[in-house]
């Protein structure tokens, strides 16, 4: 089985071929589009620099749809032998699990368009033109809200009427894709009382604790504004500001604009919402955006420690979780309390087991694979 998998969001494209062979899932190829709606767009294959500058750049879904034909042709992919496994952001409360697209789940998809503006358009988008490119293809949806599904009624739900609630307005969690490997790939179902917190850290950051590697509870909740404080997103935020700040006359989608593509650490450094450029500046803002950023990693993760009544494991995941051994330093030094410490030069060397001999907490640096497991999920269902 041949599976060509599509991680698409408003500025970027991630994709990978897969080859399914006796149960065994073999990468041949993997290419990432970065820079969409900028001057930098760039394309990779295999580490390769690719030229697109014939691409149509009046559009982000025209850029992706056009990449994604250079890669069919690049793969020599064939419509008839060929799976399709895309990432949508957003199940909703309907779907907790992957599913084969028809034009009835495409409809459902659109709906949620509003709970992820930044992905679930571009998700959808994609979706629409592999489909119409390739009639002949099999064409399989995952949700990074899948992966919460079990959460118990007391993590999912706010404390609103029920007329309310019935609407679909609940706590959903996301990085589902990534937390679903991390647990697959770390045997964390092997011991069902294992208490483990996940963290995804990146421009898009959250937290999650797992029991046995099944999602107990997280940091996103409605949307995936909610949480943590990101690149360009607030995280959390007490409602009564926003309904100041419509009472003074900001509309709707200026105040979307404001909570997704303004705030967190661009709002707050003032400079951009790259932690890479933060942490290398000597700007007392930069140098607050990063404090600020650990100190509610920390805060997260004494709440969903409390949640599990305890911890065995911290994980990090992530471009920032992976890559930035300051900031795994500076909320690891905030966690002494729960008995855990990190050996700082294993650390530097980004090494996967960092807690020193004594720490009771075990800490690891994982790096995420979220293609693998849209490969992995199409192979059961095709």
């Amino acid at each position: 089985m041949n599976i060509l998998t599509l991680n698409a969001g408003s500025s970027s494209l991630k994709a990978a071929f897969y080859k399914e062979q006796d149960g065994v899932l073999s990468k041949l190829a993997s290419a990432s589009l970065t820079g969409v709606g900028s001057p930098h767009l760039s394309l990779q294959v295999d580490g390769e620099c690719i030229d697109i500058s014939n691409v149509d750049l009046t559009d982000p879904a025209k850029i992706h749809a056009q990449v994604v034909e250079l890669l069919f042709n690049r793969f020599k992919l064939q419509d008839d032998s060929l799976v399709v496994s895309h990432r949508v952001v957003h199940g909703g409360g309907i779907f907790s699990k992957s599913e084969v697209v028809d034009d009835e789940i495409l409809e459902q998809l659109k709906s949620f368009n509003s709970l992820a503006p930044l992905h679930q358009p571009f998700n959808i988008r994609l979706i629409e033109q592999v489909r119409e490119a390739h009639p002949e293809s099999l064409n399989i949806v995952s949700f990074d809200t899948m992966f919460h599904a079990g959460q118990t009624a007391l993590e999912t739900s706010y404390a609103l009427p029920k007329s309310i609630r019935d609407m679909g307005i609940r706590r959903y969690g996301f990085h589902g894709l990534s937390y679903a490997y991390i647990s697959e790939s770390q045997q964390l179902a092997i011991n069902s009382n294992e208490r483990t917190i996940a963290l995804h850290l990146g421009a898009g950051s959250s937290a999650c604790a797992m029991m046995g590697g099944k999602s107990k509870a997280s940091s996103m909740g409605f949307s995936a504004v909610d949480g943590l404080p990101m690149g360009s997103r607030t995280g959390n935020l007490d409602p009564g500001v926003m309904i100041h700040l419509l009472r003074e006359g900001m509309d709707a989608n200026q105040l979307e604009t404001l909570l997704y593509k303004q705030s967190g650490w661009l709002g707050l450094s003032g400079l951009c919402s790259d932690m890479r450029t933060l942490l290398e500046s000597d700007l007392e803002e930069a140098k607050f955006t990063v404090d600020y950023y650990c100190y509610h990693i920390t805060q997260e993760i004494g709440r969903l420690a409390a949640i599990l009544g305890g911890l065995d494991r911290v994980i990090f995941t992530g471009g920032v979780g992976e890559h930035a051994p300051l900031i795994r330093e500076k909320v690891c030094n905030q966690l002494e309390w729960l008995g855990l410490a990190i050996d700082s030069e294993l650390n530097q060397c980004n090494q996967i087991e960092i807690a020193t001999a004594e720490s009771k907490v075990r800490v690891q640096v994982v790096p995420t694979d979220e293609e693998w497991m849209l490969a992995k999920y199409a192979t059961a269902l095709a």
